[in-house]
């Protein structure tokens, strides 16, 4: 087990900003789950609830998907997919089957855009000090921790799922 003050200042002004600053520790255990010292689960249920609805415009999509360009560190995953790529055409011998090609550099873009925010969301307090990644999503507070840490768990989840069910089997 480790404890995570990062997550625990996030979940504090959640908890804060829902009347409420009951968290007093928030701990990892080696299976993944997250507890803490009051109801976390109260705070992003409430939060749930209670979020005002806003309308999906053109205008917020582009600014979604601009944040999550970059929340993945696009260019970085970009690398990361075509060394994927060309590491698959090398070892595929004579023939290269083009449609699992496809599924694995879908797989492995989506788990580098996880690891990446994952990334971004462990080092937001050093970003938020640094001149060149104080901007980032994050540490600018155009985006929300839970926001993010569900980002990196669709593309996480949804890339290894890629390339367990496409690619391995």
């Amino acid at each position: 087990m480790f404890r995570s003050p990062v997550l625990l200042r996030s979940l504090q002004q959640a908890a804060h900003g829902f009347g409420s600053s009951q968290i007093s520790y928030v701990t990892f255990k080696a299976s993944g789950s997250i507890s803490s010292g009051a109801a976390a689960g109260r705070i992003f249920s409430t939060a749930a609830a209670t979020a005002p609805e806003v309308p999906l415009s053109f205008a917020r999509l582009r600014e979604l998907a601009h944040l999550y360009k970059q929340l993945s560190k696009a260019k970085l995953s970009t690398l990361v997919v075509s060394t994927t790529a060309a590491a698959f055409v090398a070892g595929s011998g004579d023939w290269v089957d083009w449609k699992k090609l496809g599924w694995t550099c879908i797989g492995t873009a989506a788990a580098a855009s996880s690891a990446n925010a994952l990334n971004q969301i462990y080092e937001v307090t050093n970003d938020s000090l640094m001149k060149r990644t104080m901007r980032r999503p994050l540490p600018a507070g155009r985006m929300s921790m839970a926001h993010a840490l569900a980002f990196a768990a669709v593309t996480g989840l949804g890339g290894i799922g890629v390339l367990a069910c496409q690619v391995s089997c």
